[in-house]
């Protein structure tokens, strides 16, 4: 039997399987012997809808994304979907676009005004060909910049040649190697991006994955988090990553604290929310130095989605 048949055959048998289980080892076996490379498809139907999203079948994240129907990262794949259907925003902020899995996963209500905001210029046609075929492709806005603290002209930012999802603006010393190309783009903040909407009304709802540098593109949104009073976010939080862009994790997490009520994913199904919340509790949780994980951001009086089993409070 050769290696498509085999493959073809694990597919027809994923029912009796547990699906993700499937997913993983089909991705590595087809990964170890570079099969991947004979298929050239660069289009994808979103699981549980019937969105269009394009990739580029020669990078490996495009080739995972295809391997998985799209679904790389299914709790932010489920609060995304769930918070557009149960919060309503009126204006939806995608930071870190990548393919965009997350933007156009799902159709957003008529009136919303949606901003995705990608620095890897790679990536731009692909986007741009999602967008073309999106139902709110008219209100979506995308801009291909770093969002950063500060407007500025020229920033570096460096692109992983292997791997589109580790490009990122907080590369340590020692990080950078041949796997990596840096290239000088324009940064934006998301309150300039944002100046033309007034937000005493708007309910915001956005999601930042940029590897590290989280913490500058939340400063770059201060405005937006004191005026706007309904706020729903999901963010990425790596302490490795974040300690590459200098930021203080400890002093990060005080600092959204003060802004919002945290929840904190120790897997797909809990959430622990901290009356008072640090890196030292977060270790202590994971038991683990480094965290990795992600965190849902609500405004005070915003009610997250309720698709979790159970959330946690501890002190």
């Amino acid at each position: 039997m050769t290696h498509k048949h085999a493959f073809e055959a694990a597919i027809k048998h994923e029912s009796s399987l547990r699906y993700w289980e499937i997913l993983k080892s089909t991705a590595r076996y087809v990964l170890s012997r570079t099969i991947i490379r004979q298929w050239r498809t660069d289009r994808i139907v979103l699981p549980g809808s019937s969105r269009i999203l394009y990739v580029d079948p020669t990078e490996n994240r495009g080739r995972i994304l295809y391997m998985t129907g799209g679904m790389t990262q299914p709790r932010l794949n489920l609060f995304w979907k769930t918070a557009v259907a149960t919060f309503r925003p009126t204006l939806i902020i995608d930071v870190g676009v990548n393919y965009g899995e997350c933007l156009f996963s799902v159709t957003y209500p008529k009136n919303s005004k949606i901003i995705g905001i990608e620095a890897n210029p790679h990536l731009q046609p692909f986007i741009e060909r999602s967008k073309k075929i999106h139902p709110n492709r008219k209100k979506i806005n995308t801009v291909y910049a770093m969002a950063s603290n500060e407007d500025s002209d020229k920033q570096s930012f460096f692109i992983n040649k292997y791997w589109s999802g580790l490009s990122t603006a907080a590369l340590g010393k020692e990080d950078v190697s041949k796997a990596y190309q840096q290239h000088d783009i324009p940064s934006i903040t998301l309150d300039s991006l944002r100046s033309q909407y007034p937000l005493d009304k708007e309910k915001l709802l956005f999601k930042i994955d940029v590897e590290g540098h989280e913490e500058k593109v939340i400063q770059g949104m201060l405005h937006s988090i004191k005026n706007c009073p309904n706020i729903l976010g999901f963010i990425e939080f790596d302490s490795k990553y974040l300690a590459k862009s200098d930021t203080d994790a400890h002093a990060f997490l005080t600092f959204l604290q003060e802004h919002f009520n945290l929840y904190v994913y120790l897997n797909n199904q809990e959430l622990y929310h901290f009356e008072q919340i640090s890196l030292d509790k977060l270790q202590l949780l994971f038991k683990k130095k480094h965290i990795h994980t992600d965190i849902i951001l609500a405004s005070p009086g915003v009610t997250i989605p309720e698709i979790y089993s159970q959330i946690i409070h501890l002190d």
